[in-house]
């Protein structure tokens, strides 16, 4: 899928300069944290920008892979205390995604987020595959009721996931994240080894969601640039510890 050059990694990363909100992160001497200015929009920013390069260039299952973390780095937030039980940690990943694409739809009120659904008719296709195809679906994978009964469920999900163009134009978030969902669920089998690497049974699912996921960063990355001011939380994993924190000697980090 061609890229429309605005949500390309080089032109992203020229609005983010301009706008402030990068950091060389390679650059050792680069001062990182407290007394760089906005330190939460300039590290998401900057820690998005990194992975999303390496999702323009590399093959196909690395493209999903660093698309993904990409969009980690834009939506995760600082959390006070470390979950153990994985459900509850499942739990406030999704919240902080849900809080995430919050912000966007009251920015898309104001008409802040045009980027978000500037998608070709092309890529709005692609998108409507990725909503309704049924190997992606986690309705498809739950071992519940009996194949009828999962059959009739995954039929009427593909009803329901016929998207227009008329749809992203009106700034409907709720395409998005559907599409999110399900190429997370892809994302899920590579991250935990359960598909191989250049597997011959989800090539067309990589593919396409390798496509649409750099897609949909690209357009997200661009509504936190064109926005310096706005708030989306503290980053996780801040370079200089718990957000605040004053006691930490700075001078001994640069190492």
């Amino acid at each position: 899928m061609q890229e429309k050059k605005e949500y390309m990694h080089k032109s992203l990363l020229d609005k983010a300069k301009t706008a402030g909100l990068w950091i060389d992160v390679a650059d050792k001497k680069t001062m990182r944290g407290r007394e760089s200015g906005n330190t939460n929009n300039k590290e998401r920013v900057s820690r998005a920008l990194s992975w999303y390069a390496r999702s323009e260039t590399s093959a196909e299952d690395d493209r999903l892979i660093f698309a993904f973390i990409a969009f980690n780095a834009l939506y995760s937030a600082h959390r006070k205390e470390i979950i153990e039980d994985p459900g509850k940690r499942s739990k406030e990943l999704q919240k902080e995604r849900n809080d995430f694409f919050a912000v966007l739809k009251e920015l898309a009120k104001n008409g802040r987020a045009g980027d978000c659904f500037d998608f070709s008719t092309a890529a709005v296709k692609k998108l409507e595959k990725v909503i309704s195809s049924q190997y992606i679906m986690p309705a498809y994978w739950k071992d519940e009721g009996d194949y009828l009964q999962k059959y009739r469920k995954i039929e009427d999900i593909k009803e329901k996931s016929v998207l227009t163009e008329k749809q992203i134009r009106r700034k409907d978030f709720i395409p998005l994240e559907i599409a999110i969902r399900n190429i997370y669920e892809l994302r899920n089998q590579i991250f935990h080894g359960m598909a191989a690497c250049n597997d011959s049974y989800n090539r067309k699912q990589v593919k396409l969601c390798a496509d649409v996921m750099h897609a949909v960063v690209g357009r997200i990355l661009s509504v936190v640039i064109n926005n310096p001011e706005q708030l989306w939380g503290d980053v996780g994993y801040p370079p200089q510890g718990v957000p605040n924190d004053k006691t930490l000697d700075v001078e001994k980090l640069k190492d």
